[in-house]
C-alpha cells in the first residue's frame, strides 16, 4: 500500500514540475497537474495541502541550498583564485544537480513565495561583501552602494549564465570561474 502512495506523490511530484516549468507558478493549474499525473484533482490534496505547498516540496530544497552556498561558502576567507575555485564548484553543483527546480525558481516562481528570491539573494550576497570585502578596498565614499552593486552585478551575472547555460559541466565551471574573477579580481591583489 505505501508503494502505492509513494508512486502516486512521484507522479503528481513529476507531473507539477513539467507543469511548473511549461506555465509557471502563477499560470499552472492544479486541474492539468492531476490530469498529467493520471488521477483526480481532489486526490492532489491527499498529498499536498495546495499549488502552494505543492510548489514549495519541489523548489524549497534549492532555495536551502542556495541559501546555504551564500552564507557559509568562502565565509571569513580573503578572495583568492583558490576561493573563487570553491565558490564556481559550489555553484555549478548546485545547479547542475537541480537544474530544473532552479530554472523554475528563475523563470516561473511569479505569484508564490518565492518570487523575490533574486533580491533575497542579493541582499544576503551585499551584506556578506560589505561586511567581508569592502575593508580590503581603499575608503570610498560610499561602501554600501559598491558593496550593493557588486552583489547586483554578481547576482544577476550568475543567474543570467545558469539561466541561459546549454553546455557540460565543464564548460559551465568554466564560464562561472572565469566571470568571478573579472568581477572580483581588484578585491585581492594576491590574484
Amino acid at each position: 500500500m505505501q508503494k502505492q502512495k509513494d508512486e502516486v506523490r512521484a507522479r503528481i511530484v513529476d507531473a507539477a514540475t513539467s507543469e511548473f516549468t511549461q506555465y509557471g507558478y502563477q499560470k499552472s493549474s492544479m486541474r492539468r497537474i492531476a490530469q498529467r499525473a493520471h488521477i483526480t484533482p481532489g486526490n492532489i490534496y491527499a498529498y499536498f495541502g495546495g499549488k502552494q505547498d505543492l510548489f514549495d516540496y519541489i523548489i524549497g530544497p534549492t532555495v536551502q541550498q542556495l541559501d546555504d552556498l551564500i552564507f557559509s561558502i568562502s565565509k571569513g576567507k580573503t578572495i583568492s583564485l583558490p576561493t573563487i575555485e570553491q565558490m564556481t564548484d559550489a555553484i555549478a553543483h548546485i545547479f547542475l544537480c537541480n537544474r530544473t527546480q532552479f530554472l523554475i525558481l528563475m523563470q516561473g516562481s511569479e505569484g508564490s513565495r518565492y518570487e523575490h528570491i533574486r533580491s533575497h539573494v542579493v541582499d544576503i550576497a551585499a551584506r556578506r561583501i560589505s561586511d567581508e570585502l569592502m575593508p580590503y578596498l581603499s575608503p570610498g565614499s560610499d561602501q554600501s552602494l559598491l558593496a550593493e552593486t557588486l552583489a547586483v552585478s554578481m547576482v544577476h551575472g550568475v543567474f543570467h549564465i545558469l539561466n541561459r547555460f546549454e553546455g557540460d559541466a565543464d564548460t559551465l565551471h568554466t564560464v562561472l570561474r572565469r566571470f568571478l574573477i573579472l568581477m572580483l579580481q581588484d578585491i585581492d591583489a594576491r590574484m
